[in-house]
């Protein structure tokens, strides 16, 4: 080995390994930055004592073991969800009240949480309770407790489906209605989440800002028509007088849309696997600096912006967190983060040849101190550093888009298939009536979350309308839009959507009812997070769909185009061929 020759350096201890971690958090700036995050506090205050984490048994009734995204173990409290009862709603930890809705709106449930909620959640669940009341208080410079007692309201109107058929620009639009309050995130997921069912009402409600008398809530997650339980959901809690709108749009140009979307986020992998390569000495020093128990807060303070503003570096920075954390459950103090190094990074020759797995102890001295060399001839510089993304990150570098034509033809074959093996007297490929349409994708399709490969599925609306029909939503909630009226009527779709909530028709600014810039303008400063999902309001695409697969797709969606139109009550201006 390279190294072999450099004196070696014995591990610090836990202790003086603590100490420097905080040394060199206070010289890399972490505290200015907290403090320039949270206006409540000076850089003079003196440190808060931090509680002791209540210990949580596992199997507790009362507590909900969930997981973040990238992996990583948290708990919360279990509290019930929203409920209508003799025309007033009640949930576990609020204070509930029906307050009137502007114009002939129905009732709205607004809430506040308990003095004793507030008490629980800041004294055993401080971490709980800042991850799901932090976005509320920042927005309305309050503090935690005071954001979680002020009165919020539940939706009225929410946008349930269909994804990539316009429900983000209907968000727009609504967002600049004067009695609508759109909720902070474009999409919240909470009503096809089993985790958010468990913690209850109150994570949902801070998503809202402060009640308004003039003004009801609206939210807008086009997965909840496609998703199993949420429509059902949706009619417990939220009552039978909420709007349920789904945008529907020609089937084929849907699932194509959803297909480049999912490319675009794939090219931007290896964009960000590009400024990982890149930076992977910048990495590796702040993880040295800061860690393992501080990984993800200390890569987003001082990692070079070049990489923190890649839209997978939130996720990057919690994996590696993660990682870290399973390193630490199975060894001992600093062993776990310096395996990591040894597993994740190596240097590699300025001469060429094969590089070589990265010493951990060299890795630190280098950082440090700036002393050690790869040997006699020249230092260790930046460049020598690379980082293992397909090891180490494999979830985000790692995703494949698949052939267009192979897929969807894969998918069309197994609902045909499906259908003839479980309902051979139906006429392939669909079933005659909506109710059997419903029982068919129910039998048929294993739902997956996100943007997966079941682009066919998700386009098949009248199946999906129906089940929601089963699961209790009264049909009089149910709005059916057309994508392509509100791409060119945009304000005639809008007092259509105003007339059935309820609330007074709003003349919008025409500048924004015509103009794509503008509105997607409006939306990246309302959601300045949602386009790193891949989404664009206009959005070319890098071929055209193969005419002959376009053929096909018409054909097969064309019986199940004619359950919609009588669902809907009128045609629309789609092509069955």
């Amino acid at each position: 080995m390279w190294w072999s020759s450099l004196p070696l350096v014995a591990l610090a201890v836990a202790s003086t390994y603590g100490d420097l971690n905080r040394v060199d958090r206070q010289r890399l700036g972490f505290a200015e930055k907290r403090y320039a995050q949270n206006p409540t506090r000076v850089a003079g205050d003196k440190p808060r004592r931090r509680k002791r984490k209540a210990v949580v048994d596992a199997g507790d009734e009362t507590v909900c073991n969930l997981k973040s995204r990238a992996g990583a173990k948290k708990t919360g409290p279990r509290f019930g969800n929203l409920e209508w009862r003799g025309g007033a709603p009640s949930a576990e930890g609020l204070e509930c009240k029906a307050e009137p809705g502007p114009g002939s709106a129905a009732p709205r449930a607004c809430c506040r949480a308990t003095e004793k909620t507030v008490e629980l959640l800041s004294d055993q669940w401080r971490r709980h309770f800042t991850r799901v009341a932090r976005r509320a208080a920042e927005s309305e410079k309050t503090s935690l407790e005071d954001a979680a007692r002020a009165w919020r309201c539940f939706p009225s109107v929410v946008v349930i489906g269909a994804q990539k058929s316009g429900s983000t620009a209907l968000a727009g639009h609504l967002m600049h209605h004067p009695s609508v309050d759109f909720s902070r995130v474009k999409e919240l997921h909470y009503f096809d989440k089993n985790e958010s069912q468990c913690l209850g009402a109150l994570p949902y409600l801070l998503q809202y800002p402060p009640m308004r008398a003039a003004a009801i809530t609206a939210e807008a997650t086009p997965f909840y028509v496609a998703d199993l339980h949420s429509c059902g959901r949706i009619r417990t809690q939220l009552g039978p007088r909420t709007t349920l709108v789904t945008l529907v749009r020609e089937p084929v140009a849907r699932a194509y849309s959803e297909y480049q979307m999912k490319h675009r986020r794939v090219e931007g992998q290896d964009a960000f696997a590009g400024a990982l390569a890149e930076h992977a000495a910048a990495v590796l020093r702040c993880v040295l600096l800061v860690g393992p128990r501080n990984a993800t807060r200390g890569l987003r303070a001082c990692s070079p912006d070049a990489l923190t503003e890649e839209p997978k570096f939130p996720q990057f920075s919690v994996s590696v967190s993660v990682q870290l954390k399973k390193r630490l459950a199975q060894t001992q103090g600093a062993d776990g983060l310096l395996g990591w190094v040894r597993d994740c990074f190596w240097a590699e020759k300025r001469s060429g040849g094969d590089g070589e797995p990265f010493p951990a102890d060299l890795a630190r001295r280098v950082f440090f101190d700036g002393t050690d060399k790869f040997g006699p001839e020249r230092p260790l510089v930046a460049s020598d550093v690379k980082f293992d993304a397909g090891e180490c990150f494999s979830d985000g570098t790692r995703e494949r888009i698949g052939d267009l034509d192979g897929i969807m033809r894969a998918e069309i074959k197994y609902l045909a298939d499906c259908a003839r093996t479980n309902y051979p007297r139906w006429p392939a490929p669909f079933p005659p009536t909506g109710a059997e349409a419903a029982a068919y994708i129910t039998k048929c399709v294993q739902i997956r979350t996100g943007i997966s490969n079941q682009y066919v599925y998700r386009s098949l609306y009248a199946a999906q309308l129906h089940r929601c029909v089963g699961s209790g939503v009264s049909r009089d909630q149910l709005l059916v839009l057309d994508s392509d009226d509100l791409r060119h009527e945009p304000q005639d779709v809008l007092d259509v959507l105003a007339d059935h909530a309820g609330i007074p028709q709003h003349a919008f600014d025409a500048a924004l009812l015509k103009d794509a810039d503008a509105l997607q303008a409006s939306l990246k400063e309302k959601f300045p997070s949602f386009e790193n999902s891949g989404w664009r309001l206009e959005s070319s695409y890098t071929q055209p769909m193969p005419e002959k697969l376009r053929s096909d797709l018409a054909r097969f969606f064309g019986p199940h185009n004619e359950l919609l139109y009588a669902f809907a009550g009128r045609r629309f201006n789609w092509p069955d061929r």
